[in-house]
């Protein structure tokens, strides 16, 4: 319980006004991603409408490690994160994910 908990204050941070907190929220989230992996499955949509919500305010280098969290994500959950963009109808995450593709 206190590791959800942990992942939801770190999430909440992600879309702090002040970009030094929301550059080391992010960058912690995506650490965590690395351990957690799978474990992440079931908070998936939470995560992906935390990013949306981070990629209308971030710029600059908070928007740099926002993109690597998205990246460690897809390289910690694999397809299921195709799956759940799909399940909700994540529309905009599916074009974010897309730009990523085509920039990298």
């Amino acid at each position: 319980s206190s590791g959800i908990n942990a992942e939801s204050q770190l999430l909440k941070r992600m879309l702090d006004t002040n970009k030094r907190v929301q550059e080391a929220a992010c960058s912690a989230f995506a650490t965590l991603e690395e351990e957690a992996c799978t474990e992440l499955l079931p908070y998936l949509q939470f995560i992906l409408t935390t990013f949306l919500e981070a990629f209308k305010k971030y710029q600059h280098k908070s928007l740099l490690i926002l993109y690597d969290a998205i990246g460690t994500l897809a390289d910690s959950v694999g397809y299921h994160l195709n799956n759940t963009v799909r399940t909700y109808k994540l529309c905009s995450v599916s074009y974010i994910l897309e730009s990523l593709i085509i920039k990298c």
